[in-house]
């Protein structure tokens, strides 16, 4: 009911706090474990895991620890292509590009593509969901060229010459 205190001026929201998984730092999304099934089931359990629920994003995109009381958490959205998701090109004519999946297609005797509408150019193409990436893994960061370049051809730290220490010239 009322507000505590000397002053009363209002109610202080409760919060509650949204345990981190393992080691896992602050800012750190937990990966997808993969369990081996179980060989015998008791009655009443399911093959099918459980959805992971997670507290949803924040505005920045950026992982969360705290909600108030009335948020609700979300299941945890699952890794590859899907109709309506975005997800960054990291292989091909349209590497590097922002798209929104369309829908999937599946032909027999190929690998499954996607038709994607490019987010620069809002054109229309057909990739293959291998050459996809959700945002925010290493390799859409990569595709993007916010990723270290570790080639050995001489752009990367300590100038060119491609000769390690100890090895002569």
């Amino acid at each position: 009911g009322k507000p505590v205190g000397r002053n009363s001026k209002g109610l202080a929201a409760a919060v509650e706090f949204v345990p981190r998984g393992g080691r896992l730092g602050l800012g750190a999304d937990a990966p997808a474990r993969e369990k081996a099934p179980k060989k015998f089931i008791k009655p009443g359990e399911s093959r099918e895991k459980p959805a992971e629920m997670v507290l949803a994003a924040g505005p920045e995109g950026k992982s969360r620890n705290v909600k108030s009381l009335d948020e609700k958490l979300v299941k945890r959205e699952a890794p590859g292509a899907r109709e309506g998701k975005s997800m960054y090109v990291i292989e091909g004519r349209h590497r590097g590009l922002l798209g929104r999946v369309l829908r999937l297609v599946q032909q027999e005797g190929r690998s499954e593509r996607a038709q994607v509408e490019l987010s620069s150019s809002g054109e229309v193409v057909t990739i293959r969901s291998a050459e996809l990436a959700d945002l925010g893994t290493r390799e859409a960061n990569t595709a993007q060229g916010k990723g270290k370049d570790r080639s050995r051809d001489g752009g990367g730290v300590g100038g060119g010459s491609g000769v390690g220490v100890g090895q002569k010239r």
